[in-house]
This record gives structure tokens, C-alpha cells and sequence, in this order.
């Protein structure tokens, strides 16, 4: 649960069975709910009395504050009268969005579905990709600089400068190694160089986007440009793996009787076929892409907004294909 109001308060509590809430009726002998509802009210000051953090009744719950008094807020169980307007309603993700009053709401609460989080309810893990926005996002400041973000923003920072420095370096190694005319007379030597480069420019990509996030540089063809690059590019990588592993059993089992100029050439159609899907099968994903204003924390956020459950299922199920199928393959045909 989120407020969009501002300003608030963040309060933590760890929730156990000691701290728990009870319904005010627990704390009374069975005539109390039979009494008149301003009758009822006298007494809400005695449970904080046994030292609870909390209790509730059918339309409010109560804090027990330090001095042991009682401080009730009133909330919505049945009645819609402060739910907002389709129109009014800012919560991503089939949230539920709730204000404080029916006519001229200052303030409004997102009530936000299994898997999502964020004041908006604009972060989603339903899926099987989990994005940096996800990752880091939550842990962000806005309107600060580097040196004045969390210690886990900063031993993240390192730790992807460390990662994109060996990665840089390592996919340039390889990439001179598979750059050279030998290598490149069979279909294996193709599929390594350009899962090299793609390799190189994904942790390119993702580098840069750290860097947005930190410094809130983000516009809206970064977001659907970098989002669409890291949706696709490992994909890519994943199934070059899988069509090497295939030319390898088939190396194996054709032996002098494999030919290495139709190797080259079914390899320049399959990697030409692997983009063309992998481009055709995540289109959905920029055409969805927007920038989401968050006026509690003052950022700005790049989310994917599906208007149908068709889509939600379908982006989930061709995640999932482009995961496991390849990692099938890879596991078939290298043992």
C-alpha cells in the first residue's frame, strides 16, 4: 500500500503474532457489540492500556501511540464512495487506487496486486525478465547525486563497473579470436563471433542504463530503445548457443562428410532467421513502453502497460519459450 500524497510519513514495522492487531470485540465481553456505536467509542482507550500496538472495529483502525492513547483512521471496507474515477485512477498493474474523501481528494493510496510494488504499483515480477527499473529502482534516490545515494546504490555501482569492465574485455578478446578467416569457415565460428559482439553490446546497453537510472537522464526513445535491446539481445545470444550446439552434434555424427561451405551458409540463415523472430516476437514490448510521473518520489519511470490479459500471456509465454527451449537444446546436444 502506497500514499500519493504529499507530504507523509514512512513507518516500518516488523509484523508478528505478538504485535498483531485484534478486533476491538476480543478485548470485551460478547454484550459490547450489541452496544450503540457512541457507547462503544468510550471504551477504545482501554486496550491501549495492555500495552498493544493496534486494534480495529468494522470501519477504522486504531494506533496505541507511546503514552498509551488511542488515535483512530477511518478506512474502506464495502462502500465505493472513495474508490477513484477510472479516469482519476493513477496505480498501474490492476491496481486499486482509494482517496480519502468521495468529493475534492487531497490524498489516495494505491492497493497494489500480488507481484507488484511501488507507489504506482508500477514495478511488476509476474514475469520471467526482471529489469534494472525492478533491480535498482526502488533503492534510488531522486534529485540526488551518486555520492548521496544508499551504500547498496554505491556497492552496486562498483560492482557493475567491475562486471562491465571484464565483460568489455573479455568479449573483445573473443571477438578477436572469432574474427580470424579460419575460424570463420564453418557455421560455429559465425555463431561464436556474433554472440561476441551482441555480448559486448548488451553489457554496453545495460551500463548505460544504470547510469540513466542514477541520473534520471531517462526520455522516452531511451526507454523503449534500451528496454527493447535488453529484451532482445540476450535472447539472441541464447539461441546462437543453441544452433552451435546443434552444428556440433552434427559435426560429430557427419564427420569427414561434413562441408563446411553449407555449414557457413545454413549459418548465415539461421542467424538471419534468429533475429528476424526474436525482433518479430517482443514488437509488443515498445509499442506498450510509456514514461510514468511518480509524484511521491518525484522520478520518472519507464513501465509497460499491456491493456489486455492476451498480452500479459503472451509476453509471459514467449519469455518462457525463449528461456527454457534453448537451454533444452543446450542440454540435449552437448552431452
Amino acid at each position: 500500500m502506497y500514499s500519493n500524497s504529499l507530504p507523509f510519513n514512512q513507518t516500518t514495522v516488523e509484523i508478528t503474532n505478538s504485535n498483531r492487531c485484534p478486533h476491538i470485540n476480543e478485548f470485551f465481553d460478547q454484550d459490547f457489540p450489541s452496544l450503540p456505536y457512541l457507547r462503544r467509542v468510550k471504551f477504545y482507550q482501554r486496550p491501549c492500556i495492555n500495552y498493544i500496538s493496534c486494534f480495529y472495529d468494522d470501519t477504522q483502525v486504531c494506533l496505541c501511540n507511546k503514552f498509551n492513547r488511542t488515535d483512530c483512521i477511518a478506512f474502506i471496507t464495502t462502500n465505493n464512495t472513495a474508490r477513484c474515477t477510472n479516469q482519476d485512477n493513477p496505480c498501474e498493474n490492476n491496481g486499486e487506487c482509494i482517496q480519502d474523501r468521495e468529493r475534492c481528494p487531497t490524498a489516495s493510496i494505491c492497493l497494489c496486486p500480488q507481484c507488484t510494488f511501488g507507489s504506482l504499483c508500477q514495478f511488476n515480477i509476474k514475469g520471467y525478465i526482471f529489469s534494472l527499473n525492478t533491480i535498482l529502482g526502488p533503492y534510488i534516490k531522486p534529485n540526488a547525486s551518486l555520492i548521496e545515494q544508499l551504500q547498496i546504490i554505491h556497492i552496486g555501482f562498483v560492482v557493475c563497473c567491475v562486471i562491465f569492465m571484464c565483460g568489455i574485455i573479455d568479449g573483445l578478446c573473443s571477438t578477436v579470436t572469432f574474427c580470424q578467416l579460419i575460424i570463420r569457415q564453418t557455421g560455429r565460428g559465425i555463431y561464436l563471433l556474433i554472440s561476441s559482439l551482441l555480448s559486448i553490446l548488451t553489457i554496453i546497453i545495460c551500463f548505460i542504463q544504470i547510469l540513466l537510472l542514477i541520473f534520471e537522464q531517462i526520455n522516452l526513445s531511451s526507454c523503449i530503445i534500451i528496454e527493447y535491446l535488453l529484451k532482445c539481445l540476450p535472447i539472441t545470444c541464447d539461441w546462437l548457443h543453441a544452433c552451435l550446439s546443434i552444428e556440433n552434434v552434427l559435426i560429430v555424427q557427419r564427420g569427414v562428410k561434413f562441408q563446411q561451405k553449407t555449414s557457413y551458409k545454413l549459418a548465415k540463415f539461421a542467424i538471419g532467421l534468429v533475429f528476424l523472430c526474436t525482433i518479430c516476437m517482443s514488437v509488443h514490448d515498445p509499442l506498450h513502453r510509456r514514461l510514468l510521473y511518480d509524484e511521491v518520489e518525484r522520478r520518472t519511470w519507464c513501465v509497460v502497460s499491456y491493456s489486455s490479459t492476451f498480452l500479459q500471456t503472451y509476453d509471459s509465454t514467449i519469455n518462457l519459450i525463449n528461456f527454457i527451449t534453448p537451454f533444452i537444446i543446450n542440454g540435449i546436444y552437448r552431452q
